[in-house]
């Protein structure tokens, strides 16, 4: 009751002391040349901070015990690390293995290696076959000379413990000549120690840090190593394990080439931990060389950053929309879990960014953009600028996606179906026994099927209980209106909506009039049962949805906080509004003063509410205020859990929506009791005379529709599987009919037929209930002079969407006529009683030459002028709406208004 009494008083309570003046508001009502009565700022783009991508590890870090560092001797630095080879290295290792056989070349086969081993160190194992043809070494005749050392940490290559174990090994050494990589002797003593070893691959960043502190208590004096071509840290590994066979290998970093494998060495180092597999493999500079060891390496991958790589070689850097997308992409805007709304700043800045770059692109490299948002940006922005795309593009380049309620199920759906769905999908479908029964959980064959009910249906307060939720929350009508919002978005200029409809404020007006009239005939059941839901019953509301983050739907609370800033600006709005029509002009920002009149009234009225109420600012402000209620949110701040008004999927379901619809439609309609009736009169014809009629029994019914949900699981299995899980709903429909009338025509002539359902009305009355009214049909029929047969179905119209082709419950093969911008057929007859629901069909057929300029809903626009003798050309007819309940037998329990 508060929250009802805070809305009426913010729309039409008259102006306050406190209101800026009428005059003062009236003149102040523009929209930046079009309209707008606020030139407010835009909102400060907010979002959580997004940590800086990590740089990744490039150095290993050589370190050795603190009991060793006293021993260490000077060594020169190494002055280039990425390059170093270890030539010191050598002098080490002859003195403690003297007499291994010499490698006869880098790239010797690996038979004549094996000869030339067994020849000098009997015994030895044969090697294994490794991508890298690694020797290993002979474990027995190493471990005689330098006994077990204890296993080191694989995350760093220190070499604990190492003074004890090789003091004894290692004396004084003779320094190396610093010019030269290796003198002639020095190079065939290495030799003899490490024979067969193939080259290494470089790393992108090797480094041998701290290198110096490592081996001074082992090399005294030795000089600074000169870089190779071939050689580089890994090296070190190897030519260690010759003489520590026990030492654990180093943990590679992410860049580092595979050059040994695990399996080759276990026989030599049992301690020797997994090798890390590498995410890209660098190859090195002599490739030639490394070739008969390892035939192909793969190119390094570039590593994925907050940057936009791919999309630089095909958008121009200097495009204005590639700039928006690259600023919001890396202000992190656009990341995967986020919460999508159109009313956040920031990501709808970066939807209508990359809408535009898909709008605009040559059709040969959207497929490319495509596959790069998929991979990059957020779901639900991709999945919104491809509609746009569908829509607004020229071309069919962009095929139209699956409807909303097949690619997002949790906007449709309660969110105790979801949670079901995920539980069974955990448990693979397994459930027991008693919770299936209790959960309404069915399987049949290949489908998992819960039965769904509508939000509210555990609503304890008996005269609080929603009766028409079937309505506001059937998937086809809130996949319409998130399609009128693609059609005409809030955020498009007028002059662009103009050009892709010169028409389209007048269709926006005439949607929502549609709308209203419809929801209206469906309370007509209510009525006649005298059920009237009390009003304060929608100050409270829970909308019983889940986002995919796990958060639920904000619920609205009917305690209001006091008067604030946003609520005077909405009042403002409303008062200046109803001072434009008062005076019958609008004054435009350059000072133009412009007229309503009878032909532009529509249009300038639906541009100047949506300049106001649908602007950037206001448009937030008044869901924050009807969205949250007393619980209320911060207008510019990111929200993980927006309410339901705050997306065009779910904005229906919301019964304080519709009242808000009927408020801004009362603006149309105090302008046009400003006007003289129109005479209906010239539009009556003696040439055509309606004689005869064919109208059969029309029955509704609650229909079973499965949903599937298989698209709530994307995020938890990548892999296809044979079983469906459906959502089993109840949905109002009717069975087929046809209607068909006898009309007899003095000339051949093109005519107008038009088709009206409204509320049962005697004739005079119903020209009064003009509002009431709502479109059946508008199609153009071939009259031939003498008896013409008019028929009409809804089945067989092209202005319906009909979505049984996403009706798992079927079986049988069907077309796909599913459309978003149009109306669902399964909602044009309003829910009948068992013994009859009265209302009326209007029937016109005019010359079509003579409608060419008349407005959408015609002849039920506004107030008509006629005279009270029926005429020929068109007629009102009783017809009676029945409604039976479904005998098909099915399991599981649904709300009793369902039936």
């Amino acid at each position: 009751m508060y929250l009802t009494a805070m809305f009426l008083w913010l729309f039409f309570l008259g102006n306050v002391s406190s209101s800026p003046t009428g005059d003062e508001l009236f003149r102040s009502l523009i929209n930046e040349g079009e309209l707008a009565l606020n030139d407010e700022a835009f909102i400060k783009h907010i979002l959580p901070g997004v940590l800086p991508p990590q740089k990744p590890a490039t150095q290993i870090t050589l370190q050795l015990e603190d009991d060793v560092k006293h021993r260490v001797l000077e060594l020169p630095t190494s002055k280039e690390p990425e390059m170093q080879s270890i030539p010191e290295l050598e002098d080490e290792i002859k003195h403690v293995v003297p007499e291994l056989p010499s490698q006869k070349s880098e790239t010797q086969s690996k038979s004549e290696l094996e000869d030339d081993i067994k020849h000098e160190v009997p015994g030895l194992l044969p090697p294994q076959e490794t991508e890298t043809q690694s020797i290993p070494e002979q474990d027995d005749e190493i471990k005689d000379v330098v006994p077990e050392l204890p296993s080191q940490k694989p995350e760093t290559l220190s070499i604990p413990e190492l003074e004890g174990d090789i003091k004894h090994i290692v004396s004084e050494l003779p320094p190396q000549n610093p010019e030269t990589l290796s003198t002639t002797e020095q190079e065939d003593e290495i030799k003899q120690v490490v024979s067969g070893l193939p080259p290494f691959q470089k790393p992108e960043t090797q480094s041998i840090p701290e290198l110096e502190d490592n081996i001074k208590n082992i090399t005294p004096g030795l000089s600074t190593a000169q870089k190779t071509e071939m050689q580089n840290i890994p090296e070190l590994e190897d030519h260690i394990k010759h003489v520590l066979p026990k030492v654990p290998s180093p943990r590679k970093p992410e860049t580092q080439s595979v050059s040994v494998v695990e399996d080759d060495f276990k026989h030599i180092l049992p301690g020797l931990p997994p090798t890390p597999k590498p995410e890209t493999q660098s190859i090195p500079e002599t490739e030639d060389e490394i070739k008969p060891v390892v035939p192909e390496v793969p190119p390094p991958q570039k590593p994925e950053t907050h940057s936009i790589p791919e999309l630089e070689d095909i958008i121009d850097k200097d495009n204005e929309h590639y700039k928006i997308l690259s600023q919001h992409f890396a202000a992190g805007h656009t990341l995967k879990g986020l919460t999508f709304t159109i009313y956040d700043d920031n990501m709808r800045e970066a939807a209508v960014a990359l809408f535009r770059i898909l709008q605009n692109i040559d059709e040969s490299k959207i497929t490319i953009i495509r596959e790069w948002a998929r991979k990059h940006i957020n779901k639900d922005i991709l999945e919104y600028a491809l509609r746009l795309t569908s829509l607004h593009r020229r071309d069919d380049a962009v095929k139209e996606l699956e409807p909303p309620f097949v690619t997002k199920p949790n906007l449709f759906l309660n969110s105790e179906t979801i949670h079901k769905a995920l539980m069974l999908k955990i448990h693979n479908g397994n459930i027991d026994p008693q919770e299936e029964e209790i959960y309404q959980i069915f399987k049949e064959q290949d489908l998992v099927i819960i039965n769904t009910n509508y939000s509210g249906w555990n609503q304890q307060n008996l005269n609080c209980i929603d009766y028409l939720d079937y309505f506001r929350q059937d998937i086809g009508l809130n996949s319409y209106y998130y399609g009128m919002h693609l059609l005409y978005p809030f955020w498009m200029s007028n002059n662009e909506l103009s050009a892709i409809d010169s028409r389209y404020a007048e269709h926006y007006y005439y949607i929502h009039r549609h709308l209203m009239a419809r929801y209206k005939m469906e309370k007509q059941h209510l009525f006649k049962k005298s059920i009237i839901p009390d009003s304060k019953c929608y100050d409270d509301f829970i909308p019983n949805l889940s986002y995919e983050n796990g958060l639920p739907f904000p619920s609205r609370s009917s305690v209001q906080a006091g008067l604030n800033e946003e609520q005077t600006r909405m009042k403002s709005i409303d008062i200046a509004i109803k001072e434009c029509i008062t005076r019958g002009v609008i004054f435009m920002e350059n000072g133009t003063k412009v007229d309503l009149t009878e032909e532009n009234y529509v249009e300038l009225l639906t541009k100047l509410i949506r300049a106001n109420y649908e602007s950037i600012q206001a448009a937030k402000s008044l869901r924050a205020l009807l969205g949250y209620g007393g619980n209320g949110y911060l207008l510019d701040s990111y929200n993980p859990a927006p309410s339901v008004l705050h997306h065009p999927q779910t904005t229906l379901r919301d019964p304080f929506y519709w009242t808000m619809i009927e408020m801004l439609l009362k603006y149309y309609k105090q302008y046009s009791h400003i006007l003289p009736p129109y005479d209906f009169s010239r539009y009556q014809s003696e040439d055509i005379a309606i004689i005869g009629y064919s109208i059969p029994r029309i029955t509704t019914y609650f229909d079973y529709y499965q949903i599937s949900m298989n698209n709530v699981f994307r995020n938890y299995d990548q892999i296809n599987t044979d079983v469906i899980y459906t959502a089993r709903q109840k949905r109002i429909k009717h069975l087929p009919f046809n209607f068909s009338f006898s009309v007899d025509s003095k000339v051949n002539k093109t005519v107008l037929v038009k088709l009206f359902l409204g509320p049962s009305c005697e004739y005079v009355r119903c020209w009064d209930l003009y509002s009431e009214f709502y479109e059946l049909d508008a199609f153009t029929q071939e009259l031939e002079e003498g008896l013409n047969i008019v028929k009409w179905s809804s089945e067989t119209s092209s202005k319906y969407s009909i979505d049984d082709y996403f009706n798992v419950e079927l079986k049988t093969s069907r077309n796909n006529r599913f459309n978003m911008f149009k109306f669902p057929e399964n909602m044009i007859i309003p829910q009948g009683l068992n013994n009859g629901l009265n209302a009326t069909l209007f029937l016109l057929v005019v010359p079509e030459s003579a409608t060419y300029k008349a407005p959408l809903g015609f002849p039920f626009h506004r107030q008509a002028l006629i005279n009270y003798t029926e005429t020929n050309n068109y007629k009102f007819y009783t017809i009676s709406i029945y409604h039976k309940e479904n005998t098909r037998e099915m399991e599981g329990y649904y709300s009793p208004h369902l039936n």
